[in-house]
């Protein structure tokens, strides 16, 4: 096509057409004012007029705009055409978008020899890091996506093209398990000659780095041997070859090192698993092939293309998390940070005004900081256990920015698998855990047993086939359990410790040969965040993982619990502090010019206005955008007036900058490449955003939406996408989710103003009780909350109440706790008396759940909660809760080594009691007490009254254990009986971890008939459970020491050993008090002749005063005396003697072996 006069597009001028393909066209333009070389590709296939197309087509040239990488062509601007593209053949509508003119060739034209490969393949795996760092993927590798330049050398840079054409199929709409044939080929996105086998089934859930890293392997093959590896023009018959047929062996035109073949092979892999999980991995094994001796150049046949196709290219989303495993050697990160592999790209062209504020401010100066930073992750590397750094700081300071460099420049160089979890005080159904989780599983939007069956998919890929974890996942994240749509699940009640074991399972599995870095944005305002944290830090097996846990300064003021989880966490090993300030002069001009852009006036303002304060700076320049007053001259952006001046803080920043988009919509106007068709009013505009605000920091636009309606709101068309695209939200799946807290908080200080904040909460409360089954995970605490801000504090406590109710009689004891201390803190803010009634049974509640602990600070403070309850309790009249408060006071007595103190607590609670279920409960404890120092019969006859009382599920397998403790205690005939009723029971209910605790009585019945083998044999089982999900309870240390003294009946005297100081290390390094094992590690220390164990263990020997010995404990005694008198160690056997003649003396049923202590010392 001949020369046509230039058309404006933005910064951009049109010139002539020079490429055509299916989906659009080439055009060589020019930068208006510089002159300087553009490529312009405008969209005209068949389904680029679409709004489903448009839509999706901005959002990946606006994720693609944010790489920054020389080996990458750049993106500087996009739209849609003006009227006037008529003139030029075009249709006006059709999105463009601008690029990076680039001048080479393609490499089938240029490779020559293996050097000439290598650098190919050397440039395409790097570029690739970097856009899978950013979670992006290309979809489309082949060789005419990538050009090279040439040189007076040789081969110049090599960049690949065509990132930011979007492909058809909505990305969030499975096409799991469907055939290639059952669509057509423009359904699947790629070239057919390079793609993957996951892409020909469609199964989007499982593209990944390795998606790319395949098409490298298939195009690798072709410039080596001249033509494809599967070649055809029936792209059925291509996907069965990708799908099932072997990349056959390489025939190379010229001569290559030997391990190329098998490195092509393994990235060509149809089991993406075993591909390399990273294009770093695969960059490092090319790079350790050894050259062959005689590089001997040969020519290629002339490719049957020429010039660039530029096909449509798909790009999407990929959560920056690796799910297969590496298939090399552990790759060592660089000692510093400055030598791994950031990179930026050329600053020859600035990019239009259009995407000027979606490109990715690169971080400058903070050289400190990232030193400290690396320095931590480069630890975790090497020590392979968990590490955590704090980053706290003012809003503004750019905490989640330096967390996000270190994210992606690990995961760049395919040394870290990233996890990334938001939070916020609401809690919500798109932040936390359990959506973390989603996002690394590939499995949002699905729920029931499709989230299941996904789960399941997952971990036997990683090697799991366990049933109970895939399950537990599932819980996890919620959506299987729910039952508003009557989907029937299966149900397995996790305690808080089953869940963090099993997030740390995850951790570990994806940390394999690599780190895990989990960033908690905001985790502060989740106690489950920080309650997980200290969890991964208790366990120093190999779990490499780094915690970035960013806090805003302003949020520990906000409620005292905030600064009290923090304090709980910081100074304990391996968990270091990074104070950030705002940034200093030098760095923060470097900010503004480098970074934004910026320069003259609209500089020296961001330099007075802003304090060094990055988040400012960026939103004042996006202020700037939106009110149209930033142009470009001579490539530098710059005011076009300079007497507009942005508002004085980032509140009115925020609130300058929505104020625009109201009057945006309410005229009509066109916003970003977006016409709303119909003004709406800005009252009613203003309305719909708070109810968003209210409604959290991310949003489900489904419940948005729902709850506008109810309120009767006129709907305003586009709002989301407005709101993404003005850069105050990004997308979510669901909905969006703000860009900051600060601009929720201003979108809240408005509807305070207009006084309906608290009508606008009552109305999401009623959206979720009317949304949602009662029984649905998280409602209460959510309607609970839209309640408190609505001012109904007493319906808020109704809503807690009732919550407390069903988590108490499910067992699961984090939600108990949870709930507890949403109720403690209403009551507080409702200035009602911590004399009241209600105390009573919420700190009583809480209290108990902490008595299940094995730490003594949760005892204490359980203890010291139920003490509370009870004194508040005396002051009104007899209760169901003050009966449990003082019968769980009573039982803390038992930790406290005074269990006989406690009785009168109990029997106080017995006497108030009001109906059977209560006494019930009260009967349990006192059976608790009396089995706490070894009064067997009391005990039993306590807990079979109480199983005649109790009706639920729980409370009677509470109560089958004690008595069948009781019974074993008495060496009852009836207690085999008693047992198997039990575990029938908490098979039929799933209740795993009592049945667990069952096989801890079925061992010391097989030890009572001296069949140790099988009575190791069930401790082990039952230590596995308990170890894996309730490691802290102090039932999952009784487990652990069982199993070591099991050990040591049947001479496994090693594995006894290291389970017993493992033990001791717990014991003394987080002071749980609950375990006594310093008998049996005499025991232990004696067999294997390890003295200075021994000695130790003998220093603090066994307290027989406070708590009487067992005939397990004479067992150990005896067992360590023998060993020492097999060794003639004398000295020795005369205090172990002396110790236990001390011990057993007087203590019923354990008179024979005081009797052969005293002979022994005779």
């Amino acid at each position: 096509m001949g020369y046509i006069s230039p058309m404006k597009l933005g910064a951009f001028e049109i010139g002539t057409r020079f490429a055509t393909g299916g989906m659009g066209q080439v055009w060589k333009g020019s930068y208006a004012t510089l002159g300087t070389p553009v490529a312009i590709k405008v969209m005209t296939g068949p389904t680029a007029s679409s709004e489903t197309f448009r839509t999706g087509f901005k959002r990946e040239v606006q994720a693609t705009a944010k790489l920054n990488h020389p080996g990458i062509v750049d993106v500087y601007d996009f739209g849609v055409l003006p009227p006037d593209a008529r003139n030029f053949g075009l249709m006006p509508g059709s999105p463009y978008f601008v690029m990076e003119f680039v001048q080479g060739a393609s490499p089938l034209e240029v490779v020559q020899s293996w050097a000439d490969l290598k650098h190919i393949l050397t440039g395409t795996l790097a570029s690739l890091a970097h856009a899978h760092a950013h979670g992006l993927i290309h979809r489309d590798i082949k060789p005419d996506n990538v050009i090279v330049e040439r040189s007076s050398g040789g081969l110049g840079r090599v960049v690949l093209t065509d990132f930011g054409v979007v492909h058809t199929l909505d990305r969030n709409t499975s096409t799991h398990g469907e055939d290639i044939t059952a669509r057509s080929i423009e359904e699947v996105s790629g070239t057919p000659l390079y793609m993957a086998p996951e892409q020909f089934r469609g199964e989007f859930r499982d593209y990944g780095p390795w998606t790319d890293i395949y098409a490298v392997g298939i195009m690798a093959w072709h410039l080596a041997c001249g033509a494809p590896p599967f070649n055809g023009k029936n792209p059925y018959k291509l996907a069965r070859m990708h799908l099932a047929d072997p990349v056959p062996e390489l025939d190379p035109e010229f001569e290559v090192p030997i391990g190329l073949n098998a490195w092509v092979h393994e990235l060509t892999e149809k089991d993406f698993v075993k591909r390399p999980a990273s294009a770093a991995e695969a960059l490092e094994a090319l790079l350790g092939l050894e050259d062959p001796e005689d590089l001997r150049q040969t020519s290629v046949q002339e490719s049957v293309r020429s010039g660039f196709d530029f096909d449509d290219a798909p790009t999407m989303f990929v959560p920056t998390a690796e799910q297969a495993e590496p298939s090399v050697a552990r790759r060592f990160p660089p000692q510093a940070w400055t030598q791994a592999t950031e990179v930026s790209g050329p600053l020859a062209v600035r990019q239009g005004l259009g995407l000027l504020a979606l490109k990715t401010v690169p971080l400058t100066g903070r050289h400190a900081e990232r030193d400290m930073l690396w320095r931590t992750f480069t630890d975790a590397w090497e020590t392979r256990i968990p590490h955590t750094t704090i980053i706290r700081g003012l809003a503004g300071t750019g905490k989640s920015r330096l967390a996000q460099w270190l994210t992606q420049l690990a995961l760049e160089g395919g040394h870290a698998a990233v996890f990334h979890a938001t939070h916020q005080p609401e809690p919500g159904q798109m932040n936390g855990i359990s959506w973390m989780l989603r996002q690394y599983f590939r499995a949002a939007g699905l729920r029931g047993e499709t989230l299941v069956e996904r789960i399941r998919e997952v971990l036997e890929r990683q090697g799991v086939v366990d049933d109970y974890e895939v399950r537990g996942l599932a819980e996890i994240m919620r959506e299987d359990i729910q039952k508003r749509e009557g989907v029937p699940t299966t149900q397995i009640l996790l305690s808080i410790e089953q869940r963090f074991e099993l997030v740390r399972r995850v951790f570990a599995r994806a940390a394999k040969d690599q780190v895990a870095i989990v960033w908690l944005d905001d985790g502060i305002w989740d106690r489950e965040a920080t309650s997980l944290i200290e969890y991964i830090h208790g366990h120093d097996e190999d779990t490499p993982v780094l915690f970035l846990l960013t806090v805003r300064e302003e949020s520990l003021d906000e409620d005292p619990k905030y600064r009290q989880a923090l304090e709980k966490i910081e100074n304990k090993p391996h968990i270091d502090t990074l104070f950030l300030d705002f940034m200093d002069p030098e760095s923060f001009d470097l900010l503004i010019q480098s970074g934004l852009g910026v320069t003259g006036k609209a500089a020296d303002i961001l330099r007075e206005r802003c304090d060094g304060s990055p988040l400012f700076a960026t939103q004042v320049v996006e202020f700037w955008l939106a009110q149209g007053v930033l142009a470009e001259e001579n490539g530098q952006v710059v005011l076009k007036d300079e007497n507009i001046a942005p508002p004085d803080t980032i509140g009115g920043l925020w609130r300058s900058r929505l104020e625009h988009l109201v009057e945006e919509l309410a005229q009509s106007r066109e916003l970003e490449h977006k016409t709303f068709s119909a003004p709406s009013d800005p009252d009613t505009v203003w309305r719909w955003l708070e109810f968003a605000a209210a409604l959290g920091r991310d949003v489900d636009e489904s419940e948005w939406l729902h709850a506008g309606e109810m309120a009767g709101l006129k709907a305003v068309g586009g709002l989301a996408e407005a709101l993404v695209d003005t850069r105050l939200a990004e997308s979510r799946e669901r909905g969006f989710s703000f860009v900051h807290g600060l601009l929720r908080d201003s979108i809240h200080a408005h509807s305070v103003e207009m006084k309906r904040w608290k009508r606008i909460n009552l109305t999401c409360a009623r959206m979720l009780t009317s949304r949602y089954a009662q029984n649905h995970p998280g409602l209460s605490t959510r309607v609970a909350r839209h309640f408190m801000e609505g001012g109904q504090l007493p319906l808020a406590q109704m809503c807690l109440m009732e919550a407390l109710k069903r988590e108490r009689a499910t067992g699961l004891l984090s939600n108990v706790v949870a709930v507890c201390e949403m109720l403690e803190y209403t009551l507080k803010r409702s200035r009602v008396p911590e004399s009241d009634a209600v105390w009573v049974d919420i700190k009583a509640a809480h209290g108990r759940v902490l008595l299940e602990s094995a730490r003594r600070h949760d005892l204490e403070d359980g203890t010291r909660l139920l003490n509370e309850a009870v004194q508040a309790g005396r002051a009104h009249p007899p209760s169901a809760a003050m009966a449990r408060a003082l019968a769980g006071f009573g039982l803390s007595h038992v930790h406290q080594s005074m269990a006989v103190h406690g009785i009168p607590f109990v029997k106080e609670g017995l006497e108030m009691a009001p109906d059977d279920e209560t006494r019930g409960e009260c009967l349990l404890e006192m059976a608790e007490i009396y089995k706490g120092f070894n009064r067997h019969s009391e005990s039993l006859e306590n807990a079979e009254i109480a199983l005649a009382l109790v009706n639920d599920p729980l409370k009677n397998a509470r109560a089958y254990l004690l008595i069948g403790q009781a019974l074993l205690g008495l060496e009852h005939p009836d207690a085999e009986s008693t047992l198997s009723r039990g575990v029938e029971l908490c098979r039929t209910h799933g209740f795993f971890l009592h049945e667990a605790r069952f096989k801890t009585l079925n061992g010391f019945l097989a030890d009572q008939r001296n069949d140790f083998q099988l009575a190791l044999q069930e401790h082990l089982g039952a230590w596995n459970i308990f170890r894996t999900f309730e490691p802290e309870a102090h039932f999952a240390l009784d487990a652990a020491q069982n199993t070591a003294r099991a050990m040591l009946q049947c001479r496994r005297w090693d594995e006894a050993l290291q389970i017993l100081l493992q033990l001791e290390r717990r014991l003394v390094a987080e002071e749980q008090i609950h375990v006594q094992i310093h008998d049996a590690l005499l025991w232990a220390s004696a067999a294997t002749r390890q003295w200075t164990h021994f000695e130790r263990a003998m220093a603090r020997a066994f307290d027989f005063e406070k708590r009487a010995p067992t005939r397990y404990n004479a067992r150990a005694l005896k067992g360590t005396l023998e060993e020492l008198l097999k060794v003639r160690e004398r000295n020795r056997a005369s205090r172990v003697t002396e110790l236990s003649l001390e011990a057993l003396q007087g203590v019923p049923g354990l008179k024979d072996d005081y009797d052969y202590f005293a002979e022994k010392a005779r």
